[in-house]
This record gives C-alpha cells, sequence and structure tokens, in this order.
C-alpha cells in the first residue's frame, strides 16, 4: 500500500488509499442528499465491532446552510447531542456545547473551510468540489479542542460507520417506519457489528455518570459561609475564546474564560483563563471552576444571594458548593451582564486582529 509523501501535517499520517475510500464515501453523501427529508434529530446508531459502545449519527442539512453527517461517540455524545437539542441558548453558548460534545463528522463547506493541505489531497486524488458549498471534509471534535483532522484510528471508525450510514439511509429514506419516534431518553435503533454480520437492535439509551472530582477545604467552605449574605445576584459563565493556542500541527486547544460579573451592573468580579493543557485534561479544568469561584467571593469578601450560570452542567458542578455556602445557584438562559462584557472584550484586539 502506497502512503503519501512524508510530511509533519497530520493528514499524512493516514494512507492515501484510505482517505481516497473516504473521500468517496463523502461524494456519494453529497449525491445521496439525506437532508433534503430527514431532520438532525431523526436519531439511528452503529455500533462497530471494535467499539464499546454505539456512535449516534445524525444527519445535518435540512435548511440547506450546512451538510455533514455526524457520528456522536457513545451514550455521553448522545446525552449532549441531546442537551444542545433542547437546551435554549445563545450563538456562544451553543458554540460551546457543540465544540465539546466528542464526535465525527463528514462535512461539506467552503473553500474556507477546511486546510490548504486538504485542497492539495483533492487535487492529487482528483477530486473537484461539488460547487461553492461542496467542499468535502472530515472533522474529530474532543471537548476542550478546536476541531481537528482525524487521527488513524478515528479515520478507521469513521470510513465503517460511514460505510456502513450509507447502506442503511436508503433504506431508511425509502420506509421512514424503519425508525422508532426519537426524543430524549427513547429507544433508538442501532445496527450492531457481530461475528456473523450486522444485526439491529433497539437500544434503551443510558444516563452516564459524569463525575468531576474536586476538593474543596471545610475551611474555605466556613470563610465563604461567614461572609455576610448580601441582595446581589452574580453570573457565572464558562465561554470558550475565538482563538487556538498549541503546537504547530498538533490538535489546537481552545482557551475558556471563565467569568462572574454582577448581574445588575456588570461589574467583572473574576476572570480567569482555563485550558485542557493542564493536568487532567477536561474533567481537570472542570473541577477547578469551585476552587475559583471561592476564591473569588473571599477574595472581594462577598457572599450573593444567588449565583445564575450559562449551562446546566455548571448548575450541577456548582449546586454542592453553593448548597454548602447557602448560596442558590440555578441555570439561566438570559445572562445578560456576562453578553455585555463579552460583546466588549470580544470586538477589542486581540480578538480583531
Amino acid at each position: 500500500m502506497s502512503t503519501p509523501k512524508k510530511s509533519a501535517h497530520p493528514l499524512h499520517r493516514i494512507p492515501l488509499e484510505k482517505w481516497q475510500a473516504l473521500y468517496d464515501l463523502a461524494f456519494r453523501l453529497w449525491d445521496m442528499a439525506p437532508w433534503e427529508q430527514m431532520e438532525e434529530t431523526e436519531i439511528f446508531g452503529i455500533q462497530p465491532a471494535a467499539s464499546p459502545e454505539p456512535w449516534f449519527v445524525s444527519v445535518m442539512g435540512a435548511i440547506g446552510e450546512f451538510r455533514a453527517i455526524t457520528f456522536y461517540d457513545g451514550m455521553e455524545g448522545l446525552r449532549l447531542f441531546w442537551q444542545i437539542q433542547t437546551t435554549p441558548g445563545n450563538s456562544l453558548r451553543d458554540s460551546g456545547q457543540v465544540l465539546n460534545t466528542p464526535q465525527l463528522m463528514a462535512a461539506f463547506g467552503e473553500a474556507g473551510d477546511i486546510f490548504p493541505e486538504e485542497k492539495k489531497l483533492l487535487k492529487q486524488i482528483g477530486y473537484a468540489p461539488r460547487g461553492k458549498r461542496g467542499w468535502p471534509y472530515f472533522r474529530s471534535y474532543r471537548a476542550g479542542y478546536a476541531p481537528w483532522i482525524l487521527e488513524p484510528a478515528e479515520a478507521d471508525c469513521l470510513l465503517t460507520c460511514l460505510t456502513k450510514a450509507l447502506e442503511f439511509l436508503p433504506q431508511y429514506l425509502a420506509d421512514p417506519g424503519l425508525l422508532p419516534p426519537t426524543a430524549p431518553g427513547a429507544d433508538v435503533l442501532v445496527l450492531v457489528e457481530k461475528a456473523d454480520g450486522w444485526a439491529r437492535q433497539l437500544v434503551k439509551p443510558t444516563i452516564p455518570l459524569v463525575r468531576y472530582d474536586f476538593k474543596l477545604p471545610m475551611a474555605v467552605i466556613h470563610q465563604v459561609r461567614d461572609i455576610p449574605r448580601t441582595t446581589h445576584t452574580f453570573e457565572l459563565g464558562l465561554w470558550p475564546l475565538p482563538m487556538y493556542t498549541g503546537e504547530k500541527n498538533e490538535r489546537p486547544q481552545i482557551p475558556y474564560m471563565l467569568l462572574l460579573t454582577d448581574r445588575e451592573s456588570s461589574f467583572i468580579l473574576g476572570a480567569q483563563l482555563l485550558s485542557v493543557n493542564d493536568d487532567g485534561g477536561w474533567p481537570g479544568m472542570m473541577a477547578k471552576i469551585p476552587d475559583h469561584l471561592m476564591e473569588t467571593l473571599l477574595k472581594h469578601k462577598v457572599r450573593p444571594t444567588r449565583i445564575h450560570v450559562s449551562t446546566p452542567w455548571l448548575e450541577k458542578l456548582l449546586d454542592p458548593p453553593g448548597r454548602a455556602t447557602d448560596v442558590y445557584v440555578e441555570y439561566r438562559e438570559d445572562m445578560s451582564a456576562q453578553m455585555a462584557v463579552l460583546g466588549e472584550l470580544l470586538n477589542s484586539p486581540p480578538f480583531q486582529q
């Protein structure tokens, strides 16, 4: 089997023949155009023999702006998919949820959506885009990182899943009754690879236990609780910033801003930059949030009546320390103070460079 010429670019860690097979499947998907008949919530699963859990398949493109097929990784990926679908939000909150949902994607976009090396690869194997928004590309999503080039094991997995999806989709488009009604928590049809071939099973989604290990010293809890409580309401959000960090040709990290503001005045009480490059990855980064919050309250010697947070999982993360310090923590869609501060921040250097 021949391989492309050696290059530091991660694209060339995958044999040319495998890329050609993936692009063949991508153009078959384009010609099939399942997004013309499907909504992205029409979910089914594919579980290759090597995968411990199913990959849950969603077809996007019903409104015509973005066409893709996405494979969400396991029960956690499915849980986060439904969280995105059912949680009202704003564009910045939504982008953070999408970026942190583990998935593999085959998509079509404009020329500016793909890397120069991908354009060279398409030319090398003799493919041309199918129109202005018909440039094919493949991406891997991991929490705390920017969408990135497939790794070799991911390319193998996507090749299997995409092949099986393209076999099943024409059957479903001809007979929509093949899939049960889809909704959060509902049974999902999963195509399972077995020793003697593929089988269809109805699978009841399980709710994975999401656990972040953090330890707040009781002394800190008591110190915060001893601060006289005010009538203030604070807002706390964790927001992805429009910039990347990391080594060249490696998966870029996304810096996040943990922002604590006063809801009425928009006064900034605390702002910390967090990333997954510290020990513990995404769970380790999350585990630092309660510490940062308590430190900020102690620094300002203030204990609000309540704290509105930007996502449901922040509410779950901060509910225990909130109860311990008699501060009510709740998710709110309206984060007006945060939006005002972020609007000024993102319209100033270096973000406008």
